[in-house]
């Protein structure tokens, strides 16, 4: 879900400067929030879940490091 809602963001910011609509700012804004709640989210639960089968939080795979750089990006967006 944070993948989609990353993409519809981009486009929604895309589309801002073409057409001056404050519709798709609000829209961005929203975005970003809801980017950063979603991620935060996965973060945390996918943790959780891999805790028994890894027997550590955080594992060095793939998947969590993209949503952990998706989470910072988020972040950063935010802070602007």
């Amino acid at each position: 879900m944070s993948i989609v809602v990353y993409i519809a963001m981009d486009i929604n910011s895309s589309f801002l400067p073409l057409t001056k609509h404050p519709l798709f700012l609000r829209s961005f804004g929203t975005g970003i929030e809801i980017g950063v709640f979603s991620t935060l989210l996965t973060l945390v639960t996918g943790g959780f879940r891999g805790r028994p089968m890894w027997g550590t939080f955080w594992v060095c795979d793939a998947h969590f490091t993209y949503v952990f750089i998706l989470f910072l990006i988020y972040l950063g967006a935010l802070h602007f």
